[in-house]
């Protein structure tokens, strides 16, 4: 097993290869956050993530190569399409740009280390691969947590499409050297289990689904990637998480008299979906999508690393 370097690497803000390092895995997660915008798009309109090529939704103008270029095209067209000049959403660069921020972090936590002292990779070339493998890893994961929580809050859905994918890629565990396969494969199994699990208790309370398979699908990637221990804390921070989101939504409608982006009833959610006769008539109650705080609270381990939240954890008993 090859064990990565994690202490003792210089600066990264001193080092010779500073600006390389930063530009590099910027302008790669900007591309990936590109792609993020892709999925968000096209996947609940049951498009092709590849064909055909990116167009103006106004005028249907076909992008340019130069026109697609992550962050840097929205400035130079300044943010308007080449053809019609209608507006284009200030989401795909802040996208674009979350990714890639995401990808600076997870580069300097685990590519940097190995990559700032070539003298500890140049006879082990495969220490380096190792670094670079789990740096690109856990950076497609969080492109995949973004769509999931942009898709799941807008559309109420946890598309397969993406869930699916990164629980095949989450098997990746299996060849980086670095990692506890077993620990990843159990968190892909218990992550679904749990939702199961709420899932059945639902039903038996009020007849009717608590959470979907949805929720179930995007729980198992979140624990095929960070692995079996950190599901508790996950399930743990999603749900207070989503209690005072929602508890603030409620509170914001109740004030203003207005609907928020957040809740909505029971009935209102099946008659979305094409189920207003499959459940109980007149047990109507409020729902959300807990997919979002699902994916807050698995970027939360990303920031924090698994083993802080452990100490911590401990030290509140």
């Amino acid at each position: 097993m090859i064990t990565l370097i994690t202490e003792g690497a210089p600066s990264l803000w001193e080092h010779p290869f500073m600006l390389y390092f930063i530009l590099f895995t910027f302008a790669f997660g900007a591309c990936l956050g590109s792609f993020t915008n892709v999925l968000v798009y096209r996947i609940p309109m049951d498009m092709s993530v590849v064909y055909p090529a990116s167009s103006c939704p106004s005028c249907g103008h076909k992008i340019r190569w130069y026109e697609n270029i992550p962050l840097l095209s929205y400035l130079f067209l300044r943010g308007r399409c080449a053809q019609c000049s209608t507006p284009i959403s200030a989401q795909y660069p802040l996208i674009e740009c979350i990714a890639a921020l995401w990808s600076i972090s997870l580069a300097h936590q685990y590519l940097w280390p190995t990559f700032s002292q070539p003298d500890l990779w140049v006879d082990e070339v495969s220490v380096l691969l190792s670094a670079a493998a789990l740096w690109l890893w856990y950076t497609v994961f969080a492109c995949g947590l973004i769509a999931v929580t942009l898709i799941d809050l807008r559309y109420t859905f946890v598309p397969d499409e993406i869930s699916l994918s990164l629980s095949w890629l989450a098997l990746g565990a299996f060849f980086i050297p670095v990692l506890a396969p077993l620990d990843h494969l159990f968190g892909l199994v218990l992550g679904y289990g749990f939702i199961l699990a709420i899932r059945w208790l639902g039903y038996l309370m009020y007849k009717r689904e608590a959470m979907g398979l949805g929720d179930a699908k995007l729980l198992a990637f979140i624990g095929g990637f960070l692995g079996w221990k950190i599901l508790p804390w996950v399930l743990f921070a999603a749900a207070i998480q989503g209690i005072i989101a929602a508890t603030l939504a409620i509170a914001f409608s109740k004030v203003t008299g207005r609907g928020n982006l957040l809740t909505m009833t029971s009935a209102e959610l099946d008659e979305r979906f094409g189920e207003s006769g499959l459940y109980e008539e007149g047990r109507v109650m409020l729902v959300m999508p807990f997919g979002p705080f699902l994916c807050l609270a698995a970027f939360e381990v990303l920031m924090l690393q698994a083993d802080q939240i452990f100490i911590w954890l401990s030290l509140l008993r």
